[in-house]
């Protein structure tokens, strides 16, 4: 019994986490978690982002969440992400080369 343990230990300490950023030292179990369906953005001229987080209800449009923060820092978020979904943006994508 303790030898699976021991394996199951090790295959979870050798599976590589899916996120990609460092997770708090305190969380607030005050803050809810939520579900959205969408994300509204609006950048400004003062390196600062606007972000909200909505979801569609029968009842209508619903904010359930909304930030403000630098440039960098949704730069750096929207890297995390696309590394944690293996996602290559098509600005980014390598361009083909053209075939004879």
């Amino acid at each position: 019994m303790n030898r699976e343990r021991k394996k199951m230990k090790q295959k979870r300490d050798t599976t590589p986490p899916t996120a990609v950023s460092v997770q708090p030292t305190h969380t607030n179990p005050a803050n809810p978690t939520i579900l959205i369906d969408g994300i509204e953005l609006a950048l400004r001229e003062d390196d600062l982002c606007f972000l909200r987080l909505i979801i569609n209800l029968p009842e209508g449009k619903f904010e359930q969440g909304k930030f403000f923060l630098t440039r960098s820092l949704l730069k750096r978020f929207i890297e995390d992400a696309s590394k944690a979904l293996d996602h290559i943006s098509e600005n980014n994508k390598p361009e083909e080369t053209a075939k004879e």
